[in-house]
C-alpha cells in the first residue's frame, strides 16, 4: 500500500473513531439527563454536584479526559429544572 493511502486510511479511522467518542459523550449526556430527572429536585442539585466534585478530582489527578467528559456531564445535569 502506498504512503498516500496508508494516511488516507488512517485519516478514516481516526474519524470513524472521533465519531463514535462523540456518540459515547452525547449518549453518556442524555443518559445523566434522563437519570437525574427521575430524582426530586433537592437530590438533582446533590448529584449534580457530586459530578462537579468527580471533575475536579479528576482534573487535580491530571486525568484531563475524564474531567472533561465529567465537565459535560455535569453540563447536561446542570440544564434539568431544578423544580
Amino acid at each position: 500500500m502506498r504512503t498516500e493511502q496508508h494516511l488516507q486510511t488512517l485519516a478514516h479511522e481516526l474519524s470513524t473513531a472521533l465519531q463514535r467518542i462523540t456518540a459515547l459523550e452525547n449518549t453518556l449526556g442524555a443518559l445523566t439527563a434522563l437519570a437525574l430527572r427521575q430524582l426530586p429536585a433537592s437530590q438533582r442539585t446533590t448529584w449534580g454536584d457530586a459530578i462537579a466534585a468527580l471533575a475536579a478530582t479528576a482534573e487535580k489527578h491530571g486525568d484531563i479526559a475524564g474531567a472533561t467528559l465529567l465537565t459535560e456531564l455535569h453540563r447536561s445535569a446542570a440544564q434539568i429544572p431544578r423544580g
